[in-house]
């Protein structure tokens, strides 16, 4: 569905294509199409949901907001439902890879948060995915500016 999105005319998609890594013809599809691409990090199909990685790795979890508006038992008891995955099973590195090669191709490379992480929603909602999500993949560093265009730099 997602390539159709691109194919037809559609402004923008939602969350990233689910297969890993992208190959060169969707990587230009995406950015000759003008479509948006806007790989939510931690839910993105094809793969693990990063957010059990983050909540797994403890990451973001003491963040002072977070522990402010978020009682203590509801963060210990999502992280207890979170599903153990292998490291090497997670593929948000992969998806922030391909969304730096589409936006390296000249396409549009948009952030999306989602609110699937409520028990770590201000560490790592938007900010938090750009900060974690493509930080840890290892491919991109970026400098965030609200409301601005993102400068990235691979």
């Amino acid at each position: 569905m997602d390539i159709t999105f691109a194919m037809d005319g559609f402004s923008g998609t939602e969350h990233a294509v689910p297969i890993v890594p992208l190959q060169k013809d969707i990587v230009h599809l995406y950015a000759q199409s003008g479509i948006s691409y806007t790989p939510t990090l931690l839910v993105s199909f094809g793969g693990p949901f990063a957010v059990d990685y983050f909540l797994n790795n403890e990451i973001g979890l003491k963040d002072k907001k977070l522990r402010r508006f978020m009682p203590p038992n509801l963060i210990t008891q999502r992280v207890a439902q979170s599903n153990q995955v292998e490291p090497e099973q997670h593929i948000f590195g992969q998806v922030a890879n391909g969304a730096k090669k589409i936006l390296d191709a000249g396409g549009n490379v948009a952030l999306g948060g989602m609110a699937k992480c409520k028990a770590c929603k201000s560490s790592l909602g938007d900010v938090g995915a750009l900060r974690w999500g493509y930080g840890q993949s290892g491919c991109v560093t970026c400098r965030y500016t609200r409301g601005r265009q993102s400068h990235w730099s691979g």
